[in-house]
């Protein structure tokens, strides 16, 4: 006997996709705290509340809509470094970033930096602690290339499924990376060599010249009385 699977109704169909959204979400949001400060589990029992066979379409939009923007909300009290020009002049450095958390409770981010013309210690991808209020990050990176280039900063909930927002901030290096400073010394010991061997031909072809002047091979003659 063949069985059929379940039919669902159109608007079961868009209420368990809007749960299901919801329920992304909120995953997201609790792998950046396990403070018992959060409203993870408020939100929790609201989205299952969704579901529930005796509310309507505008109920149920209603409970998904409070509780995405309490977590939007939540998301936007953490700031990012403000635009600014960083300027490297060595070769390793660390750039300080600067964060705000406006929540009462720490929480984890995963933040990711990338620039073409700089490597990241570590790679571009670390997790991060904000604690509530101001926090210093330090960046720690290498010169690959001088020249300017952007730095772009993302901030990411520690299973990268939501984004707390991003920035680029324009660096110039003025450093030579250490293939290029090992490829300018190679390049001055080669014209070095290159001037000193010029210099010691032009002086035996002044030499070799010198000799076969007429004036120098003509014999000596004495003074007449």
């Amino acid at each position: 006997m063949v069985q059929l699977a379940p039919v669902i109704a159109p608007d079961e169909g868009l209420a368990v996709a809007q749960t299901t959204e919801t329920r992304r979400q909120i995953t997201a949001y609790r792998t950046m705290t396990a403070s018992p400060e959060s409203e993870v589990e408020l939100w929790t029992r609201m989205n299952a509340q969704t579901l529930a066979t005796e509310l309507d379409a505008v109920q149920r939009l209603g409970l998904h809509n409070s509780v995405r923007s309490q977590l939007a909300g939540n998301l936007a009290k953490i700031e990012l470094p403000p635009p600014r020009q960083v300027t490297i002049t060595g070769r390793s450095t660390d750039i300080p970033l600067r964060f705000r958390n406006n929540l009462p409770y720490e929480i984890k981010l995963r933040l990711i930096a990338r620039s073409t013309r700089l490597a990241v210690a570590g790679g571009d991808s670390q997790e991060i602690v904000l604690a509530p209020g101001e926090n210093r990050i330090d960046l720690a990176v290498t010169v690959r290339a001088p020249g300017e280039s952007d730095l772009r900063i993302k901030l990411l909930s520690p299973n990268e499924e939501l984004e707390i927002g991003q920035i680029e901030l324009p660096v110039r290096a003025t450093a030579i990376s250490g293939v290029g400073a090992a490829l300018s010394v190679i390049s001055i010991l080669f014209l070095l060599l290159w001037w000193t061997q010029a210099h010691r031909r032009r002086k035996r072809e002044a030499s070799r010249t010198a000799g076969d002047h007429p004036a120098l091979n003509a014999p000596l003659v004495p003074p007449a009385n």
